[in-house]
């Protein structure tokens, strides 16, 4: 599902939650507040598995950085795309 997508689902979930008609204003505050979300979970995760596959392949400190880098590299492709929703 595009980020987009997962983001406009939280925005109309939330929406129905509180049960009134919001603002375009109010909207566009609580995509924000998703994206950060999206953007922390990202970055959490990320170093979370950086760090992992660093102390699970630390005998083998070259595959231990290629596999660091690749996670890091696609952090920062989902965190641009996370960023490209603004």
């Amino acid at each position: 599902m595009p980020l987009t997508d997962l983001t406009q689902k939280t925005v109309d979930k939330i929406s129905d939650a509180v049960g009134a008609d919001l603002s375009a204003e109010d909207i566009a505050a609580i995509a924000k507040i998703v994206e950060k979300a999206q953007i922390e979970t990202v970055t959490t995760t990320s170093k979370t598995c950086r760090a992992v596959a660093v102390s699970e392949l630390g005998a083998d400190a070259d595959k231990a950085h290629k596999l660091a880098e690749a996670i890091k590299e696609a952090e920062t492709a989902l965190v641009a795309n996370l960023g490209g929703l603004r």
